[in-house]
């Protein structure tokens, strides 16, 4: 049986950032076919187009489930959430802003 790994990461106004996110994990994803993977972004109170582009890449990708907070939070009160809800053998907590490699 497949182990699975929940990747984690908080969005705040992070509309620019997130399709080169979802590009980049995807292309992990298919490149290791002995994993199951979903992501679950938090959306830490955007006041941008964050939430509704997450909705729309969760319509497009089953594995991908989306969280909005009801209003900003500290980073480690966004990780916090997504740890709360993953179900997995394995967690990565990430950033979405794509500032580290």
């Amino acid at each position: 049986m497949r182990k699975t790994i929940d990747v984690i990461t908080s969005a705040l106004n992070e509309q620019d950032c997130l399709p080169e996110m979802f590009s980049r994990l995807k292309g992990v994803f298919i490149n290791e076919p002995n994993y199951i993977f979903r992501i679950i972004v938090i959306d830490n109170g955007s006041s941008d187009s964050t939430w509704e582009l997450i909705k729309r890449q969760a319509d497009n990708f089953p594995n991908l489930k989306g969280i909005r907070m009801s209003r900003t939070f500290e980073l480690d009160a966004a990780f916090t959430c997504g740890l709360d809800m993953a179900d997995a053998d394995a967690v990565i907590l990430m950033c979405s802003d794509l500032q580290d490699p």
